[in-house]
Parts: C-alpha cells; structure tokens; sequence
C-alpha cells in the first residue's frame, strides 16, 4: 500500500538519476552540452515511455499480485478479490492516462476516474478501516434519508477524540483523487510520430506536482494511522472480529463439482471424493486467478496501446 504511494518520488529519483547520468556522460566524452542536458531528456524514449511508466505500474502490478496471494492463502474471494478489482480499475484508468494525451482523453476517461475515485474512498472507510457502522433502526423512526441519521463511528477505538477520526475522513475524501494522479507522469513520446505528448501538464506549469506528492504522502500517513488502529484492535481484542471479512457466502465453493451425498456410501469412499473435490477447487480458484492476472495485463495492453 505505501509503496504505492511512493511512486512520484520514485519517478523524480530516476529522473534525477538519468540527468546525473547524462551530464557525466557528456562532460567526460565531451559529445553532449551540459546545456543540452535538459533537451536529450525530453526526447529520451527510454526515460519516458520505459523508465518512468515501469515506476508507475510495478508497484500496482506487485500489490494486485499481493491481493490474489492473499486469496489464495486465506482461500476466501472476499474482501481480496474486491481489492484487486480496486487496484486493476485504477490501473486501467492510470495506462490510459499515461499514455493519451491530455487534451485528447475521452470523456469516458473523467467518468471512470470519478468511479474509481468513488470505489477507493468508499474501501478505505468501510473495508479498510472498517471505522462506520449503522446502528439498528428505531422503530418510531421516519425520515427521508434513514441510514445516514444511524451512521456512528465504531464503538471500539483507540484515540478518545472522534473529531480526529471525522477529519481524517474528510481529508481523504477531499484528497483521494491525489493517489491516481500520482501515477501520471508529465509527458510521454508518442513512438509512431515521435512526437512529445503532454498526459500531465499541470506538473511541468506549476508547484501542483509537488503538491500532488507531498498531499498523497500526508493522506497516506493518516491512512497508516488508522489501518494501524484496526490491526491493533484485532490482535489486542480477541472478540473484535470485523464486519467485513468473515463472511462465510465468501468461501471458495464450485458447488456444482461437490460430490453428491449419499448416506449409504462407504466412509472412504465418500472420504476419498471430498479429498478429490477440495483438490479440485484448490485448482479451479487458481484458474480463476490466472484469469483475474491476465484481464490486468491484457485490458491494460489494450487501454495503453490501442484504445483512442
């Protein structure tokens, strides 16, 4: 989760890097300008179309792949493969975004990023936090809107002050969209014309980029501090379950593989097909989460390179 977060300054490190790079080059074999240090970099199709995107998706890649372990492990779809929808539709927004030019993004794009934007806020609030609750209905209650008067912060919490916690969330609400963007860098070179294209112009105009980095850093450090209080409470409260993840509908289960009950069958026998059928569904998940790996590389092929 932190490294995701981590890729903006990960990209200005390796940007720094190649221009050091670049600038010993050139002063030592005397071929490149110190002056035009600046220009090779803009044209460099290793730095941006390589270097810098591979910053960007590795560390998604890696945390998708980390979801679909998770799986496997707790051998539970849910909330893992929810968070690895969340991450493979960001993903999807951010190729596109890296590698279509600014002024040239379908509309769709604006909409899929509110949608993700509107997934993200909600996974941290309830899934990843697990921090609101809705108390049980009164029964003389009546009003328009009747969940949002019985939305309470959970009852079990570390910190004593629940204005903390309510800033919080609206600071990660106001500044979520900072995550995604993050991820885009300033400009990439288009390899049919060569051509430099803009995907982020805002960072190369102005402070903006580095507001972007430094509030995404901040909005995650709060994250930690409250993804820490739930990891806490589960290990220090023994009785403090969740309301999420023990949800037993989210067992894997082919149910339409199960072997059929019959009382009158042999002990080891029916033994014998249990052990075949739990095998069996150890290897279709596996299936399944091939598919899921692949829809992340190949939807992010088809959005990066050749969706217009």
């Amino acid at each position: 989760e932190v490294a995701t977060s981590m890729v903006r300054p990960l990209q200005d490190i390796f940007f720094a890097l190649f221009w050091y790079f670049v600038s010993f080059y050139g002063i030592f074999t005397g071929k490149i300008e110190l002056e035009e240090t600046g220009s090779k970099l803009q044209r460099s199709i290793i730095l941006h179309d390589v270097v810098l995107p591979t910053c960007a998706i590795l560390p998604l890649l890696c945390r998708f792949l980390q979801t679909l372990r998770q799986a496997v492990d707790e051998q539970r779809r849910w909330p893992y493969l929810g968070n690895a929808f969340k991450y493979l539709s960001a993903s999807l927004v951010i190729m596109y975004g890296m590698t279509h030019n600014e002024d040239e993004r379908s509309w769709w794009w604006n909409y899929c990023f509110v949608a993700c934007l509107l997934h993200q806020i909600w996974w941290d609030i309830v899934i990843d936090w697990e921090l609101l609750q809705v108390i049980p209905r009164e029964e003389n209650e009546s009003t328009f809107l009747p969940c949002i008067p019985r939305i309470r912060l959970r009852s079990r919490r570390l910190f004593k002050s629940s204005r903390s916690y309510w800033r919080i969330i609206i600071f990660n609400v106001i500044f979520r969209f900072t995550w995604m963007l993050s991820f885009i860098p300033a400009q990439h070179i288009n390899l049919q014309s060569g051509e430099i294209e803009h995907t982020f112009s805002m960072d190369l105009k102005s402070f903006f980029g580095f507001a972007v980095a430094f509030t995404e850093l901040l909005r995650r450090c709060l994250w930690t501090i409250l993804r820490l209080e739930l990891e806490t409470l589960k290990i220090s409260h023994t009785r403090y379950t969740g309301n999420v993840t023990a949800i037993k509908s989210s067992r894997i289960n082919y149910s339409w593989f199960a072997p059929y009950s019959d009382e009158s069958a042999a002990m080891q026998r029916s033994d014998m097909k249990w052990a075949a059928y739990r095998l069996l569904v150890r290897r279709l998940f596996w299936l399944e989460l091939f598919f899921w790996f692949a829809a992340f590389i190949g939807l992010g092929l088809w959005v990066g390179a050749f969706l217009e």
